[in-house]
């Protein structure tokens, strides 16, 4: 299936790499899962390039779909972290990658989506996040990340990006 994603643009070496990518590769359902050895925890992929360990799905995503931005993460809409399936790729911080897993329940967290929405009602009441962090068991940090929509933005519905020039290179994930 990789085989089918080569550029003209690959420099040899670089197709050489797809090929042994390819050829330590399954497709399952919709995924196309590394099965080479080389797995760090969680099951994510490596492949040596150029004499250095890479993970395998963001090298995909670099000679696939582009650069990925630094500071940003490859997010998995399958949630499968041995798909290596470009379609399945995108990139996003990683507020976006937390706020992902805990979406869709993968992540512990102190605190619920109701806790979210009473602790934003208080932001707004003007208590100080110091206080309202010892209600919750939480940092600081964590009130302060609500406050500014770092984090839970899908709770607050606060933009995390208010200036527009600040806005990270827009995704191409799709939310399912």
């Amino acid at each position: 299936m990789i085989k089918e994603w080569y550029s003209t643009k690959c420099s040899h070496y670089l197709k050489v790499v797809l090929g042994r990518i390819s050829e330590r590769s399954e497709t399952v359902g919709d995924c196309i899962e590394w099965t080479g050895k080389e797995r760090v925890k969680g099951g994510y992929g490596r492949v040596r390039i150029k004499g250095k360990l890479t993970l395998v799905h963001r090298f995909v995503f670099e000679m696939m779909i582009g650069e990925i931005p630094n500071g940003y993460d490859v997010l998995h809409s399958c949630d499968n972290p041995r798909c290596i399936n470009p379609k399945h790729l995108s990139i996003g911080d990683h507020a976006d990658n937390m706020g992902d897993k805990a979406m869709k329940g993968r992540a512990p967290s102190k605190l619920s989506s109701d806790d979210v929405a009473a602790i934003y009602s208080m932001i707004k009441e003007g208590k100080s996040c110091n206080s309202i962090s010892k209600i919750y068991g939480v940092c600081p940090h964590t009130i302060g990340d609500i406050k500014k929509g770092v984090t839970w933005h899908h709770v607050t519905k606060l933009s995390r990006f208010p200036n527009p020039d600040a806005q990270p290179v827009p995704s191409n994930r799709q939310h399912t």
